[in-house]
């Protein structure tokens, strides 16, 4: 008993995972186009893109934890640093492990952060660009097909 309770358990936490996966890129997606609205109005910009940066990264978390899931529980990653270790680890996975290994590094380790740098200052350009390919990346990885 105790088996078959622990699998349902897990079932229902990936599946679970799959769901906030897209209610945080459909959340994003709504603030993506809410920023249409204030072009060229960049102080306006900059606070969209901070929520639809952390949207878009934890839609691409989320579905990562997902992927994982299938082998580890995802309560011990804890952080950025262990869940990359994770990823690291775990490449077969993933269909596209490498790259997704890839755009975690840029948008987690100090050197870049691009993920601090959109989803607590705001900022443009390719960082919040990368930040989207890196969600569709990881939702891919899931199943989404966009």
């Amino acid at each position: 008993m105790y088996k078959i309770e622990k699998l349902i358990n897990k079932l229902c936490f990936s599946l679970n995972m799959k769901e906030a996966s897209m209610i945080f890129w459909e959340k994003a997606q709504e603030v993506i186009k809410e920023m249409e609205a204030f072009a060229g109005n960049e102080p306006q910009l900059k606070e969209f893109r901070k929520v639809a940066g952390q949207l878009l990264f934890y839609a691409g978390i989320s579905a990562i934890e997902k992927v994982l899931s299938q082998k580890m529980s995802i309560y011990v990653i804890g952080d950025h640093k262990k869940r990359g270790k994770a990823i690291a680890d775990n490449l077969h996975l993933f269909k596209n492990g490498e790259k997704i290994k890839r755009y975690y590094y840029i948008l987690t380790e100090s050197e870049f952060d691009y993920r601090r740098k959109v989803a607590y200052k705001g900022e443009n350009g390719s960082k919040f660009a990368l930040l989207k390919e890196f969600a569709e990346l990881c939702l891919r990885e899931i199943g989404w097909t966009g």
